[in-house]
């Protein structure tokens, strides 16, 4: 029983570098991937390309997943990203969005749009970013187009409605 408070001081402790390993590493990613420009459209060569900057990815179950562009607002970094299945030649791509001080997780959104082929599906996308920072994403599914936009506002990473 003396030795309880030693163990959760020692409990803490490795808690707390967990955590700023953690901190450290999207640290690195943010400096590495680069910002989503206005008025530039994105297509699945753009995210090839993003590739390329972490080849590895990071492995989560049975995908990977890769960083692709940040969007900084004053309080927050939107980090978009793509997830690629293994034996897929699909590519999904999410968005989560992290405090700018403490880089904690506050909202993640999932399926903003898809590129490539799953199973009978071709789908063709594209991003762009307009003045407003207002992020739209074109989805063509076997000739049917779906568009989602997306704003920075406050702390989220919402949807417009038109």
């Amino acid at each position: 029983m003396k030795r309880y408070p030693t163990y959760l001081w020692i409990i803490g402790c490795m808690l707390l570098t967990m955590q700023l390993q953690a901190q450290s590493y999207t640290k690195k990613v943010l400096t590495k991937i680069p910002e989503l420009e206005k008025g530039k459209v994105y297509t699945i060569k753009d995210l090839k390309a993003a590739q390329l900057l972490y080849p590895d990815g990071v492995d989560l179950d049975d995908e990977t997943v890769y960083p692709f562009a940040k969007i900084t607002g004053r309080r927050v970094v939107v980090i978009l990203y793509f997830r690629k299945q293994r034996g897929t030649e699909g590519l999904h791509l999410d968005a989560t969005t992290l405090r700018k001080k403490k880089l904690q997780p506050v909202h993640v959104t999932r399926y903003l749009c898809t590129f490539g082929k799953i199973g009978k599906r071709v789908y063709t996308s594209t991003i762009s970013m307009d003045k407003k920072k207002i992020v739209s994403f074109n989805e063509v599914e076997n000739g049917k187009t779906n568009t989602k936009r997306y704003r920075l506002e406050g702390k989220w990473f919402s949807l417009v409605s038109d």
